[in-house]
């Protein structure tokens, strides 16, 4: 099982939280876009609709962000 296969399966199947820590400038919006390519592919479903399930999982408390 690939990297990105291993973390669909934990952010989705397993309910596991996400913290992403350090520069919003860059690296948090990197974060952001491989998560939802992440969900898009792991789910088979288009990047708005991964872009809409990476906000479920942001209000839900799963995803939480320490940026600067």
């Amino acid at each position: 099982m690939e990297v990105k296969e291993q973390l669909f399966d934990l952010i989705h199947n397993k309910n596991a939280w996400v913290y992403i820590c350090g520069d919003a400038a860059h690296m948090a919006k990197d974060v952001h876009a491989a998560l939802v390519d992440i969900v898009a592919s792991g789910k088979c479903i288009a990047k708005k609709d991964a872009v809409n399930y990476m906000t479920t999982l942001k209000d839900n408390g799963r995803i939480h962000e320490d940026i600067w």
